[in-house]
């Protein structure tokens, strides 16, 4: 089979159509979800763009491959760093006789990641930086669509990883993807009341927040996921004119979501609450191996970046799947049933502590509940690095955050009700299970 790998950077799942969002903004993703599995629970174990994508092509943790933080921003730092010895997804399947491409610039950051470009007979960079200028997925498939057309059709499958950027800030989507969503509550849901006596709009945020400001830059970010959606939707159909489609096995995913104004980091993502770190899974398996019982399924099971590589590996039938944190979703996605995880441990702000940059927040997810606990940076002596990972580069809005917060998802899936105080046995029990990972020497102050 040939595997295709879609990643919307800063995608967050409930902004999409098929996750129920109230707004139109993925038809051409809400279409494959129909024909393959949507993954409810699947949980980043970061809050930021490189840790994430590491997680997803080595199947480790950020805490376990020790890249906490996004540097883009610092040439020739040489602290987060992928161990040379740990396979990538791509350099196994090299050795399964697959052809490899990418269509990403994340080699192209100020420090350049070499380990993105692993595996690859061909690594496309459509842009020289991320951040210097936008990239549109426009330009994406001016490099994509003519590789498929090159290789669709040949004797060797292929890999084929493609990263579209348009929901990252700054939000600037072309025209007429722009005005599509009006920068309006007309389309809204009606808000409820918090403890506060505040409204609340479901996955906007807080009422008092929704200026005429934030409700145009929430219509721009709905914008350019429908305009993303749109240049998926030319992908798609360009496997399926050289029919290549019904064979090929193809995963859509995200780095990580989006904070709109519902919490402390607005329109940004450095935080471990599900806005940022509950993503989309759509997984469309080949023909061959479709049925029933994974056509248009909704999988509730917890999962996380760490399980992309031993899926694919498995779904292709790799003779070396090495040892990870994550499992293989197979047996769920061909209807087998499986285990998947109990908890899962995401990452949030990051912070240089001594000599490394460490992550400064950190959270546990169950189904129910999430435990976020918080370092106590002010006791971090200042440092020649910058506090780069915070958002507007300041200790201050940081230190007035509580040290610990609880949410009962099942009631309260907005995290607007902490229950810290409330509920401190099992406050107790979540912060056991992360544990392991506060006592890993990769969180901040310790």
């Amino acid at each position: 089979m040939n595997v295709v790998l879609i990643s919307l950077d800063t995608l967050r799942a409930d902004h999409m159509g098929c996750y129920g969002y109230f707004r139109d903004t993925s038809p051409n993703l809400d279409r494959l979800a129909e024909e393959g599995a949507r993954f409810e629970n699947c949980i980043s174990e970061t809050a930021h763009t490189v840790p994430a994508y590491t997680s997803m092509i080595c199947g480790q943790t950020p805490v376990r491959h020790g890249v906490m933080g996004t540097l883009w921003c610092l040439p020739n730092e040489n602290t987060d760093l992928l161990d040379d010895e740990r396979p990538t997804l791509t350099e196994l399947l090299q050795l399964e006789g697959y052809v490899t491409c990418a269509v990403d610039n994340l080699a192209g950051m100020a420090f350049h990641p070499k380990w993105f470009t692993r595996g690859y007979d061909y690594y496309i960079n459509p842009s020289p930086h991320p951040r210097k200028g936008k990239l549109r997925a426009e330009r994406v498939n001016r490099f994509a669509l003519p590789w498929i057309e090159q290789h669709a059709n040949t004797k060797e499958s292929f890999f084929l990883f493609l990263h579209y950027w348009d929901a990252h800030a700054p939000y600037e989507p072309p025209a007429p993807f722009n005005a599509f969503f009006k920068p309006t509550t007309d389309d809204a849901p009606q808000p409820y009341a918090l403890r506060d006596g505040a409204r609340f709009i479901p996955r906007w945020g807080r009422g008092e927040r929704m200026t005429e400001k934030a409700l145009q830059t929430t219509a721009y970010y709905d914008g350019a996921i429908r305009y993303a959606d749109d240049q998926v939707g030319r992908a798609l159909e360009t496997l399926k004119r050289l029919g290549v489609y019904d064979e090929t096995l193809i995963v859509v995913n995200a780095d990580h979501g989006e904070n709109m104004m519902e919490h402390n980091a607005h329109f940004e993502h450095r935080e471990c609450y599900d806005t940022t770190i509950r993503v989309p899974l759509i997984v469309k398996l080949p023909r061959a191996l479709q049925s029933s019982a994974n056509r248009g399924a909704v999988v509730e099971a917890l999962v996380g970046h760490v399980d992309l590589t031993p899926t694919i590996l498995d779904l292709v039938g790799a003779r070396e799947i090495p040892p990870s944190d994550g499992v293989s979703l197979k047996p769920i996605l061909t209807g087998a049933g499986g285990e998947t995880h109990e908890t899962i441990c995401s990452t949030g702000y990051w912070v240089w502590d001594t000599n490394q940059w460490k992550s400064a927040e950190m959270s546990a997810r169950t189904r129910k509940w999430k435990c976020l606990e918080r370092a106590d940076v002010a006791k971090l002596a200042p440092g020649p690095k910058p506090p780069i990972g915070f958002y507007h580069r300041k200790y201050e809005e940081f230190l007035r955050l509580p040290k610990r917060e609880l949410y009962d998802l099942e009631n309260d899936s907005d995290e607007q009700v902490n229950l810290a105080e409330d509920e401190p046995d099992v406050a107790g029990q979540m912060r056991a299970r992360l544990l392991p990972w506060l006592e890993s020497g990769k969180m901040a102050g310790r």
